[in-house]
């Protein structure tokens, strides 16, 4: 769609009235090109009010198109408007400085059905006027002119030694108004090799060991009898190698349910001395051998519920061919969908049969992954109710665990199924901000909940020894939901301020005193002589468990 802009404020009053009445909008009936812009891109504006000679002489076709370009990028375009028989070209230029831009203009001459540039150029400036009706700013179209190529300026090229300098594709550089064919030749600095293939520049350093600033320049020609030509410089810079990010060992953590994942901080795990550098992580949706549910259609009937929902894993939205999400009241099913719309706008609406009254359950199979997940959630049925847009749909989070990563590269874990038993691995990124193709590493920890099948001493902490009675002092009770004393337990003595004065049955986990030991209460022989003697009791079961009892005998 092409765009215009009448400024009706540089029309003089008095003929307002009249140049409404015969002012009409050209209307297309060639081919013109698919010139169009978005103003909301752009920050800063000025008009123009623009007439066109071709060959010296005006042009009122109806057809042409006047576009306004800064390098190769459309400033602004318009159609003509006709105002007695002749054509004006309203124009609203864009930019995103106030002022210095330089803006070339094109011209589609419907009558030979080609764009033509022309020689004229205007400084941007902006809230400024160039044109009028009686003094209108004219384009000069010449079907015989030879332009000369202009090259715009190549951004300087900043690398580490060991990384190379990005190609340049000169052709993104180029500005020829009339299309000629054009070569390209390079002249690099002492310290660059430079060459030039299919008009992509590649530039390299004579030595690796270099470092410092050195320049090419870069020459275009037209191949035509007058050889027209541009050149510019490049600059490219060569820093000392600080090296990649790399990652050490981020540790697995396994838990027992009721337990909670430790946050950590991936920065404890990274060695990189860089001036920047970013993290990310990445998570596995389930993978399994579950068959199509092959869920039956069901027939919405009267007064059905809308839900439209995005399954999630973590951050992951979940689709592809053959996903679908059914939805279940009363354990019955009430609707299915397939999914709608690409990542990170997928979505499934489903229209829910009043099959009962209650919660709803959803199930989703993911087909490139054959598995199926099952879940809970809050929602209830409402006969003729909705949850969820296109734009904003009910989130159903299908992940057992939830990773999060915050500003500062710290990880929490948090479990979002309190009966999920499992393995989840995680893939840890890290990228140098300034070269995040080149350096970057990966690393992968394992998040794993299990059994509780810990020992548990349950015996008392504390036991009281009569003088003179019996060496035997106290009988360690433990609960294990696998082994026993004499099966599988195994009792140690663990420290403890006075362990030398014990001695403990690995078998029994009875407690006595040491071979040759008797405690006397008017001579204390404790560590702190307060007659509480002090022992650290340790069992340890078949999975290589432990749970340990810090026991006081007084």
């Amino acid at each position: 769609m092409n765009c215009f802009s009448i400024k009706t404020g540089q029309i003089k009053s008095g003929a307002l009235l009249l140049l409404l009445l015969i002012v009409q909008q050209a209307s297309a009936t060639s081919a013109p090109p698919n010139w169009s812009i978005d103003p909301l891109d752009f920050e800063f504006n000025m008009s123009l009010v623009v007439r066109v000679n071709f060959s010296g002489s005006p042009s009122n076709n109806a057809n042409n198109v006047v576009g306004v370009f800064v390098g190769n990028e459309l400033r602004g375009v318009a159609s003509p408007i006709s105002i007695l028989g002749d054509s004006y070209y309203y124009i609203t230029a864009y930019s995103k400085v106030y002022t210095g831009e330089t803006l070339h203009f094109r011209v589609y001459y419907a009558p030979n059905d080609v764009i033509y540039p022309t020689p004229e150029t205007v400084n941007f400036v902006h809230n400024s006027s160039i044109g009028s009706i009686g003094m209108p700013f004219w384009l000069n179209i010449d079907p015989n002119a030879d332009y000369p190529p202009e090259l715009l300026p190549i951004l300087a090229d900043t690398t580490l030694q060991n990384i190379p300098f990005d190609l340049v594709n000169l052709a993104d550089y180029l500005v020829s108004l009339d299309g000629d064919p054009v070569s390209w030749s390079a002249q690099p600095g002492p310290n660059l090799n430079a060459t030039i293939v299919n008009g992509v520049l590649t530039v390299t350093p004579v030595l690796n060991s270099w470092i410092g600033t050195d320049s090419v320049r870069i020459i275009v020609t037209e191949n035509t009898p007058g050889q027209l030509a541009d050149t510019i410089t490049g600059w490219f810079t060569v820093l000392p190698d600080y090296g990649p990010p790399v990652w050490q060992t981020v540790p697995d953590q396994t838990i027992f349910q009721g337990d909670d994942f430790s946050t950590f901080d991936l920065d404890d795990y990274l060695t990189f001395t860089g001036p920047c550098h970013q993290f990310d992580f990445d998570v596995f949706p389930f993978t399994g051998s579950d068959p199509d549910p092959a869920w039956p259609v069901v027939a919405p009937g009267s007064n059905p519920m809308t839900v439209i929902a995005r399954p999630l894993f973590a951050d992951v939205q979940l689709a592809g061919a053959g996903a679908k999400l059914a939805g279940f009241v009363d354990g019955n099913l009430a609707g299915w969908a397939a999914p709608t719309g690409a990542a990170p706008n997928v979505s499934y609406t489903l229209t829910l049969a009043n099959v009962g009254a209650g919660k709803i359950a959803f199930e989703f199979f993911d087909a490139a992954r054959q598995y199926l997940y099952t879940d809970s959630s809050n929602l209830s049925f409402v006969a003729g109710g909705s949850v969820g847009t296109i734009a904003s749909p009910y989130l159903d989070q299908l992940s057992p665990l939830l990773p999060a990563l915050d500003a500062n590269g710290v990880m929490t874990i948090a479990i979002l199924d309190t009966s999920w038993l499992g393995s989840y691995p995680i893939d840890f990124i890290v990228w140098d901000c300034d070269y995040p193709d080149q350096r970057r590493d990966t690393t992968q920890a394992v998040f794993t909940i299990t059994n509780d099948v810990r020992p548990v001493i349950t015996s008392a902490a504390s036991v009281n020894f009569q003088e003179n009675a019996c060496s035997v002092l106290y009988d360690t009770q433990t609960s294990d939901p696998n082994d026993s004393e004499g099966a599988g337990l195994t009792y140690t003595l663990a420290g403890g301020a006075d362990v030398t004065r014990f001695a403990i049955d690995a078998v029994t986990g009875v407690l006595s005193w040491s071979l040759g030991f008797s405690p006397d209460f008017e001579a204390p022989a404790d560590a702190n002589t307060d007659n509480q003697y002090e022992v650290n009791i340790q069992v340890t079961n078949s999975n290589n468990l432990t749970d340990v009892l810090a026991l006081t005998v007084t």
